[in-house]
């Protein structure tokens, strides 16, 4: 499934993502593929481990694009 979530800055879509995630790590035992720009991947990774602790970040595989 692929979703895109859309708005201005300061709409919660950072929060609502980091749900979401967890959610989807609780639900299920697949991977979840995570793509960011690369240039925010670095500070990205470090919200969702902080969000969701080491055992759920493991559960998602994080990809960039330039």
């Amino acid at each position: 499934m692929l979703n895109f979530i859309t708005g201005g800055a300061g709409f919660g879509k950072s929060f609502r993502l980091m749900n979401i995630v967890n959610e989807l790590a609780d639900k299920t035992d697949k991977k979840i593929i995570f793509i960011v720009p690369e240039q925010f991947s670095f500070e990205q990774d470090k919200k969702l481990y902080k969000h969701l602790g080491a055992k759920k970040f493991n559960k998602i595989m994080s990809l960039s694009f330039t």
